[in-house]
């Protein structure tokens, strides 16, 4: 230890974590080259944001690396990325205490997951257990302003906003800040459109499935009148419609094509 003050030699934990400290160095220095320079901004700007992101990343995946105990069969991995991480106190309608709980949320692309704090001890580290997730294809309905002067709650509805009943669940979360609550708000409503959109989108094409297989009962039963076998090829048909209002593939199952004398044969896709 001498030599090393003596001599100002850096051991090898500092140069190990030299490179972490360059990161906001890097954002930093683009910021000031985005203000002189007008030529090529575009690209500058591309770097500052990408340099921006990469410490939120890190931290997100730090804190990720926290969750223990996850249910049975449900991996990190199949989380995917993480979207955002905070602190919230939280009010569950289910709770027959109604108290706020803190509790560590991470929101992802196809789940909210609700996790206990669990302070660290001496000089160990934080650990968030697992509770219990809400899935984000489930959420109708985000809102705000709930109670006057409670600026930073905001409230998640799940269940069947088209029944006459009450939501099945709703998690009343509180931020630390105005800012942060706005910033979950706005990215879940985003989620929920896209479930939205994509659901619209999967009923089109079951419509369009429906469709056809009505279209083709139509020809067959103006083509196939006098025919012996209709009533059992009409049979085999409805048995397909029946399967794609079930939500089965229209390419999994046995087509029908008609000749121009108005025999039916039978083409197995694959």
């Amino acid at each position: 230890m001498t030599i090393q003050h003596k001599y100002q030699i850096d051991t090898i934990n500092s140069y190990l974590i030299k490179p972490v400290q360059r990161i906001t160095k890097y954002e930093l220095l683009l910021q000031r080259l985005m203000s002189c320079c007008e030529e090529s901004k575009g690209e500058v700007k591309e770097g500052y944001d990408l340099m921006c992101s990469v410490p939120k990343k890190a931290n997100d995946a730090m804190h990720l690396s926290y969750l223990e105990e996850l249910e049975s069969g449900l991996t990190k991995e199949a989380l995917g990325d993480v979207l955002l991480q905070n602190t919230f106190q939280i009010w569950d309608s289910k709770q027959i205490i109604k108290k706020g709980k803190e509790r560590h949320v991470f929101l992802f692309e196809t789940s909210i997951v609700i996790a206990k704090i669990l302070k660290p001890v001496a000089r160990g580290t934080v650990r968030y257990i697992y509770k219990y997730k809400l899935m984000t294809a489930e959420i109708f309905d985000v809102k705000e302003h709930l109670e006057a002067g409670e600026p930073c709650k905001f409230a998640l509805y799940t269940g069947r906003p088209m029944s006459s009943h009450t939501a099945d669940l709703r998690v009343t979360l509180k931020a630390n800040d105005l800012s942060t609550k706005q910033q979950w708000v706005i990215r879940i409503r985003e989620l929920i459109q896209e479930n939205d959109l994509y659901h619209d989108l999967s009923m089109h094409e079951t419509n369009t499935k429906q469709t056809t297989i009505q279209n083709k009962i139509s020809q067959f039963i103006n083509t196939n009148q006098s025919d012996r076998r209709s009533q059992e090829i009409a049979d085999n048909i409805s048995d397909e419609f029946e399967h794609i209002s079930r939500g089965g593939s229209l390419s999994s199952m046995t087509t029908g094509s008609f000749s121009s004398t108005g025999q039916y044969h039978q083409i197995q896709q694959v």
